[in-house]
């Protein structure tokens, strides 16, 4: 079953549409590593009560939230991106809007799948 490698990114709104257009580019040099099957792109929202801790930091309020998930093959696949490209591709991201975007990341594995 694959796995979902997420990335969470808060851009300053001053480089929001620079970052997405090189964020997009930066998407398909990832899928056309080995390992990776596609890649989806979120703009959370907020639903009633649900993100209320995140409004307690000003810089989240004026920052743009953005969610990619990547779906992989499998965490042998995830494997072999954090230790053959991870450092690279992080490093573009960062030499290119240095200070100026925050990003975290986290592995989702399945559980289960239902399907109607």
């Amino acid at each position: 079953m694959s796995i979902i490698y997420e990335v969470n990114l808060r851009i300053e709104p001053a480089i929001q549409h620079e970052f997405m257009s090189w964020l997009y580019e930066h998407i398909g040099e990832m899928l056309k590593l080995k390992g990776f099957i596609r890649a989806v792109v979120y703009d959370p929202q907020e639903v009633e009560g649900l993100l209320a801790e995140e409004k307690n930091e000003v810089v989240l309020e004026q920052a743009r939230q953005v969610v990619v998930h990547y779906e992989m093959h499998d965490k042998i696949a995830l494997k072999y991106y954090l230790e053959r490209y991870a450092q690279s591709m992080r490093a573009d991201g960062i030499a290119r809007f240095p200070k100026q975007f925050s990003a975290t990341r986290r592995v989702l594995n399945p559980l289960n799948s239902f399907k109607d």
